[in-house]
């Protein structure tokens, strides 16, 4: 059927759509954010919905997780001979690692 109407349900503490409602002429349906993004294509389930003349505009932001790391870039980054811990570095700025436990033999 055609779709009527598009509703975002409910959504995560980070703003992403956990639940979307499509009211079309042939019944009501409830999409989880992640299926509508598969289906669509979106890089991200953090999106808006825009209601436009001729249907609805998608308007989002960001690429997946929500952790500020590129999937992709942290691939291509390796790829240039990066380390994990240089990709690490190049995300996240203000941030030291080290040990927070010891292998221990059982």
């Amino acid at each position: 059927g055609d779709i009527l109407a598009l509703f975002v349900i409910d959504r995560s503490p980070s703003n992403r759509v956990r639940n979307l409602m499509v009211v079309g002429s042939d019944g009501i349906s409830l999409l989880k954010g992640v299926e509508v993004r598969s289906l669509l294509g979106l890089p991200s389930t953090k999106f808006n919905l825009i209601s436009m003349e001729n249907g609805y505009q998608f308007e989002g932001q960001g690429f997946g997780h929500g952790l500020g790391m590129s999937q992709w870039g942290a691939y291509g980054l390796a790829q240039h001979g990066y380390n994990a811990a240089q990709i690490l570095k190049y995300y996240y700025k203000e941030v030291t690692f080290g040990q927070i436990f010891e292998d221990v033999d059982i």
